[in-house]
């Protein structure tokens, strides 16, 4: 087989009613032509045979392109060295680095030898090794190996691809063959695998070829990490499929500074990207405070918003903040998938629509190849109009997941589609997810979505977006509200009204983060306020996050759960659902309150024109002395902090011991750019003689040059070479303890 997928249209399409009665809830995307090649080892030997390749831009936003010919000669090697180490077809791998583009060659060396790999999260550490030999039993694992003891039935390869002169042949893999595994929480409690075969992971992209018109012309940005289903196969496969120009951008360098997103659009000409709906509200809130930037957008036609819940506030807010830079008014597409059906497979145009905003947007209609209905509790089809569960078929979705490295049934109807966990209703022709089964909250004589409460609060102006988390509140006080079970999800699409038989709410739980400026009490208050006129709350428990980045997926979304655990003064807080291992984290954090360290400056810069510097500050507790002899200190920075990029471009820092006199500067300097920005201003800082950075006036500093990096879990430690210290003791020292900064004599 050969030749490129193309379409001749990428606009919207109808969905077929894949039943004689037009009133019920189901949709088909209609057949799926044959894809033109049949395993993904095809795709990357036909890939290499044109131009293009790939653009990876790493954590400090350096670029290095590789091309698909390049590409495809090192993952041979790789796949050769593997084979000569004694992995044998079907044999699992797991795949675990930091560095992209190697993650890369090991994912396609395994395909070449027939091996099925399983990227993990680097940040995860030894836990997330232990989850996913859990989960698919035992495994090579190619790249770096965390500290300690590997798990039982892991059998390390070394570190990462390098050269070899073995010449073993390529393994001619069949269409049905395992390509990939995805690790996913699903509803059972126990880590688990997704096992995707070649035929499901490229039907899915195929299919969207089609549908989207993507073709070899294509040029695609990614921002997601590649060891999620959506990064390594909703985009960097169907590219490598496509045959297209595609680029991956750090996840944590983008965060840092979301309009980096659009300097690499404008810059790579991209027409083809994906964000959640946090990354779209962040990226419009950031926006407002650059009004002299400026893009052209207008290439920009196929912008996939999923992940999430897509809501129609943020989306018609980022469709008109990027209309003045080009962005045309249909390059929005909502859409939804899971690893189970190889990512995203459902997916339409936004319009947005005159009057009110919707509670709900559509996500679209099928892909070809893909079908899906909806059902009450009895499995049977509803009428259109009427929320139920999700379920789907097609050429895309899997049926078999793994658990201690056992192929166990996904869950099936009687008829064979797979029964999801959201629910969802069909109208006009197009399908809408409203959210997850089990996250219904019942307050106010309602039933309303933890998502829709938390958007409602994020629309204030006090609140800063992408940090909120609602849950409920028990009735009496001492548990939470279970959602509505599985046989009580069946209702109106428009109605809000309580399920009957039910477990009542007092009322909800809302975490959020103010906005840097906002006192928290106002803030507060007004979240309060909203929540109880919007939503009928009787009792609502309000509390400020503080601290750093609060836990989150590998998405970027919020582990809610996780969040709203332990935290004091939550009475009802919801537990940890069964579906969710505990984040052991939360009890090391609770119990690092109680340790006492020293609050600091780190100042750093970039260069700009002109021989012009930015300066830039952070607040930091994890500072230490590691040597004399040489001089040595190390710093531990959040890997997803924008400070870190500038760390390591610059290689210099000023670290400045705050004294009691510092709480203020402490508690700005852990705002956003600009406020951090400003509170320099009001400082006393001079650079320093040896590296350039701000010296704060305090009782004591040091500036340093990188020595030595070590990426650990969701840090990255720097080690510094101390080139000067100085500085005098005035007041008593300021202190971090039991969650705040406090004078030493008040500890």
């Amino acid at each position: 087989m050969s030749g490129h997928p193309r379409a001749k249209a990428a606009g919207p399409r109808a969905a077929t009613v894949a039943t004689d009665r037009a009133d019920r809830a189901e949709l088909s995307g209609g057949p799926l032509p044959a894809p033109s090649v049949g395993t993904l080892g095809e795709a990357l030997r036909r890939a290499a045979r044109g131009p293009h390749g790939v653009l990876v831009i790493d954590g400090t936003g350096t670029a290095a392109h590789r091309p698909y010919t390049e590409l495809y000669a090192d993952a041979a090697r790789t796949a050769a060295e593997l084979a000569a180490a004694g992995a044998r077809p079907g044999a699992r791998v797991i795949l675990r680095t930091n560095r992209t583009g190697d993650l890369l060659i090991s994912f396609w060396g395994c395909v070449l030898a027939g091996l099925v790999p399983l990227p993990v999260s680097y940040g995860s550490g030894a836990d997330g090794l232990a989850e996913a030999v859990e989960a698919v039993g035992e495994a090579w694992l190619l790249g770096d190996e965390p500290p300690g003891p590997h798990p039982p039935g892991l059998r390390p390869f070394g570190q990462g691809p390098h050269p070899s002169t073995g010449s073993g042949e390529q393994v001619a893999a069949r269409p049905d063959d395992p390509a990939v595994l995805t690790l996913t929480s699903g509803s059972g409690g126990r880590p688990k695998a997704v096992p995707l075969t070649h035929r499901q992971v490229l039907a899915r992209a195929h299919g969207t070829a089609l549908v989207r018109g993507l073709g070899p012309d294509t040029r695609s940005l990614n921002r997601m990490p590649l060891d999620h289903v959506s990064g390594i196969v909703m985009f960097h496969v169907r590219d490598v499929y496509l045959g297209c120009h595609q680029v991956h951008a750090d996840a944590g360098w983008v965060r840092a500074d979301p309009l980096r997103w659009l300097d690499v659009a404008e810059g790579e000409r991209i027409d083809t990207t994906w964000a959640p709906n946090r990354v779209l509200a962040l990226l419009v809130d950031r926006l407002a405070g650059a009004p002299d930037r400026s893009w052209d957008l207008s290439r920009l036609r196929y912008v996939m918003n999923g992940g999430e819940a897509v809501k129609d506030r943020v989306v018609r807010r980022f469709v008109e903040a990027l209309a003045p830079h080009g962005l045309p008014a249909t390059a929005v597409h909502p859409g939804w998938g899971m690893p189970e059906t190889a990512s995203g497979v459902v997916d339409g145009v936004f319009r947005p629509t005159d009057g009110p905003r919707r509670r709900h947007v559509p996500v679209g209609t099928p892909q070809p190849g893909v079908s899906v209905r909806v059902v009450d509790e009895a499995g049977r089809v509803v009428p259109t109009g009427v929320v139920g569960r999700l379920q789907i078929t097609g050429a895309p979705v899997a049926d078999t997941y793994l658990v201690d490295g056992v192929a166990r049934p996904a869950p099936l109807s009687d008829d064979g589609w797979l029964v999801t966990d959201d629910l969802a209703f069909v109208a006009d022709g197009e399908l809408t997810v409203t959210g997850r089964a089990d996250g219904l909250i019942e307050v106010g004589g309602g039933r309303w979505h933890g998502h829709e409460i938390e958007d409602a609060v994020e629309e204030l102006p006090y609140v800063l977006p992408s940090f909120t988390v609602a849950r409920p509140l028990a009735a009496d006080g001492t548990g939470s509200v279970d959602v509505a079970s599985s046989a009580d999800v069946t209702s109106s699409a428009a109605g809000t009204s309580s399920a009957a038989g039910a477990t009542g709410s007092a009322g909800l739980a809302v975490f959020f983060r103010p906005r840097p400026g906002v006192p928290p009490d106002e803030a507060t208050e007004r979240v309060r306020e909203r929540v109880r006129r919007r939503f009928g709350a009787d009792e609502v428990h309000v509390e400020v996050l503080t601290g750093h980045e609060p836990p989150r997926t590998a998405t970027g979304k919020l582990r809610r759960p996780a969040v709203a655990t332990g935290r004091p003064g939550t009475p009802g807080r919801s537990p940890t659902p069964p579906t969710e291992r505990p984040d052991m984290s939360l009890d090391l954090t609770a119990t690092m309150r109680t340790f006492a360290t020293g609050i600091c400056v780190v100042t750093t810069y970039e260069e700009e024109e002109g021989d012009r510097r930015r300066h830039d500050a952070v607040a930091v507790r994890s500072f230490t002395s590691v040597s004399l002899d040489p001089p040595l200190v190390s710093l531990a920075v959040p890997r997803d902090s924008e400070v870190l990029a500038t760390l390591l471009t610059t290689k210099v820092w000023a670290v400045s011991i705050l004294d009691v006199a510092g709480i203020d500067m402490a508690e700005a300097l852990g705002g956003d750019r600009e406020t951090r920005a400003r509170a320099l201003l009001t400082c006393t800082a001079t650079p320093g003689e040896r590296t350039g950075a701000l010296v704060l006036d305090a009782p004591g500093w040091l500036e340093c040059t990188l020595y030595d990096r070590h990426d650990t879990g969701d840090h990255t430690v720097l080690i510094g070479e101390v080139l000067a210290t100085g500085g005098r003791y005035r007041r008593p020292p300021l202190v971090f303890v039991n969650g705040g900064p406090r004078a030493l004599s008040e500890a």
